[in-house]
């Protein structure tokens, strides 16, 4: 009886504690790979409805279970669910809302609806997951569905400019190809390839020289089925992708589409080349207040004064509620909270003593620490080019839609959101074993050191009705002005040490550029 009084009374009190472990555990930010997928709550189905599940149960001796048959003491069990007949009504977070509070904010975007849901159930999300779905969802992320660059697009990238800039990158693979000693096999590897138009001057320079156009062979690492099929029309003449599978492009140089970098194959030497890829890399911002770091997370604007204090969240008010361009409320805004990112990756890097936001990205760590030991263990050299600066970025986060800045937490989906990137982080995680980062350079000094301004006499020579059209990308690409790319964009290099230091980041190392003819 005093065991029963004691169990009894045991359980009075996990009952009472129950509430404050749901009210705790409610306001920590799940990581993205433990996330319902709370859309699935949302489906509407006419005529029936099946669902399988299996489920593993311990065996009473402790042991890991295995399958089993029913009735048996461990095992794994399948549940099929039908509801045939029944119709199920669809209604989103936002579809709830009173009327009055709908008018105050921008109509929802599929994705917005998702992520408004997914909050609902999970509280706030990290601005890293904010940018993994906003532009690389499924079904509704940014780059997924369609072409989003040139002047029908968002925004115009520097290989879209002119193909001066391809020559160049593919001049530099040359040198890279010689440096490395010829080899019989060299792989031309792309991440992120937009349209294509980058690779094809590439492989339109590379072919230029007979020793590597019979020894390359081109990979395009993207995670976008719309993109995908645009460059492979531009480079094979067949929309139809297979990714893992072995083409030719139109000049006959064999080429394969990957999904992650892990799968390009690592028998020889690589070219890499990351034009605009690490400003779209998820970021985790963090903002001191009060001599205290906290990060701040994405909420839904609708709930978020009076669901603060439950969440465990903050509202940052300096940017809570913001507007869009139709001068309407967005439906997320940022808020603060002591997450435990803010110990995991703080440490990690420098951080200035007077600032007070901070932006980090370690999937850029992790990708740059990849190809440096890609580097290290099979030779190669690599390229990345981005907007930046060679120091921890601050609240540097954006977003662009038909060529104008947007609010980044405006119509995910349908904006393009992106950071400045880190190259000083990038050179740090790179440089593995004798791999050796260096730079970063402006845009302007690498292009011409290697000679872009050549190249333009070269080209107006030939083409002289064209000079206007030339002139006007040559200066786009190296101008100083802030419409330009020359100082806007800079360049990082990996290599083995024993290179010294690779054409175009002169500037890197003696602090100018190398003057032609000196």
């Amino acid at each position: 009886e005093g065991e029963q009084e004691k169990e009894r009374s045991d359980q009075k009190g996990r009952m009472a504690t129950l509430p404050l472990i749901k009210r705790a555990v409610a306001t920590i930010p799940r990581p993205s790979c433990l996330l319902f997928s709370s859309h699935l709550s949302r489906l509407s189905h006419r005529g029936g409805l099946h669902a399988s599940a299996t489920y593993s149960t311990a065996s009473k001796s402790g042991g890991s279970s295995e399958r089993g048959k029913e009735g048996e003491g461990g095992g794994e069990r399948e549940v099929k669910i039908s509801t045939a007949g029944l119709e199920t009504v669809s209604t989103s977070y936002f579809d709830s809302l009173p009327d009055e509070h709908k008018k105050e904010f921008e109509t929802p975007t599929p994705l917005a609806e998702e992520l408004l849901d997914r909050i609902k159930v999970d509280g706030p999300i990290t601005v890293a997951d904010y940018m993994r779905a906003a532009l690389a969802h499924p079904r509704h992320g940014y780059y997924m569905k369609r072409d989003v660059f040139g002047k029908q697009g968002d925004f115009i990238t520097s290989p879209e400019v002119s193909p001066m800039f391809g020559e160049m990158i593919g001049v530099w693979g040359v040198n890279a190809y010689k440096m490395s000693g010829s080899p019989s096999r060299m792989r031309v590897v792309e991440i992120g390839a937009g349209r294509g138009t980058l690779s094809e001057d590439i492989l339109r320079t590379v072919g230029q020289f007979a020793d590597t156009s019979t020894s390359i062979s081109m990979h395009i690492v993207d995670i976008s089925p719309a993109l995908r099929s645009i460059q492979s029309k531009r480079l094979t003449g067949k929309e139809e992708v297979k990714i893992g599978e072995q083409t030719r492009t139109k000049s006959g140089v064999p080429i394969t589409w990957h999904t992650d970098f892990s799968d390009v194959p690592d028998d020889g030497p690589i070219f890499v080349v990351c034009q605009e890829l690490f400003d779209a890399m998820p970021i985790h911002q963090f903002e001191k207040v009060n001599g205290k770091w906290y990060e701040r997370l994405v909420d839904d604007s609708v709930h978020a004064a009076d669901q603060a204090l439950i969440r465990g969240v903050q509202l940052d008010e300096d940017t809570a509620f913001p507007k869009g361009l139709d001068g309407k409320k967005t439906l997320f805004n940022f808020v603060r909270a002591n997450t435990p990112f803010v110990n995991a990756l703080l440490p990690r890097i420098r951080v200035r003593p007077e600032q007070t936001f901070v932006e980090v990205s370690p999937e850029s760590w992790q990708l740059a620490g990849d190809i440096g030991k890609r580097i290290d263990k099979k030779g190669g050299a690599a390229l990345f080019i981005d907007y930046g600066r060679d120091a921890t970025p601050a609240l540097t986060l954006r977003g662009i839609r038909s060529h104008k800045h947007v609010h980044p937490l405006e119509k995910p989906g349908e904006t393009d959101v992106s950071a400045y990137v880190d190259f000083a982080a990038l050179k740090s995680f790179a440089n593995v074993g004798t791999a050796k980062a260096v730079g970063s350079v402006s845009q302007r000094d690498f292009l011409l050191e290697l000679g872009m301004n050549f190249r333009l006499d070269a080209l107006i020579a030939a083409n002289p009705s064209m000079k206007e059209e030339l002139q006007f990308g040559y200066d786009r690409l190296v101008g100083t002005d802030v419409a330009d790319f020359g100082t806007t964009f800079r360049v990082l290099s990996v290599t083995p040490a024993s290179w010294g230091t690779p054409p175009g980041f002169t500037a890197a190392v003696h602090g100018k550029a190398m003057e032609w003819g000196a």
